[in-house]
């Protein structure tokens, strides 16, 4: 059950680019837009949410593992479901009390899906930098 929460060098460097991606987006947000915090509090947000999601998605991998195919399967809708209704709840909760952006805490959700897609970036860039310690 220990090993279950263990983070994964992939995991890693999904998260880093969860976190270069809300910079790139915070340093664009504070640039062109007027209400700075509005704005940046709905990307912060987004951006911790996209985190848990790919925390949550490797914790279910992990124990979607211990399953056969029919119940693997199963686990993995179930919290797949469970992870876009809680994304919608806050996307609907920001919208309702009007302290943040909704349209950027959807961005910095989206993080996620941009950070899958820099994984191979971020892999070779972790792979660098361990290397030079290790020299």
């Amino acid at each position: 059950m220990k090993n279950k929460w263990k983070l994964n060098s992939t995991l890693c460097e999904l998260l880093l680019g969860i976190f270069i991606f809300g910079i790139l987006c915070e340093v664009v947000l504070l640039i062109f837009l007027e209400d700075k915090l509005y704005y940046s509090i709905g990307l912060g947000i987004g951006i911790i949410v996209a985190g848990l999601m790919a925390v949550h998605m490797n914790y279910t991998l992990k124990q979607a593992l211990e399953y056969d195919e029919r119940n693997a399967n199963k686990k993995i809708v179930q919290s797949m479901i469970l992870r876009y209704t809680g994304v919608l709840l806050i996307l609907a909760g920001t919208a309702m009390l009007n302290f943040a952006s909704p349209l950027t805490l959807f961005l910095g959700v989206m993080g996620l899906k941009i950070s899958a897609y820099l994984q191979p970036f971020t892999h070779r860039l972790t792979e660098k930098i361990s290397k030079e310690e290790t020299e």
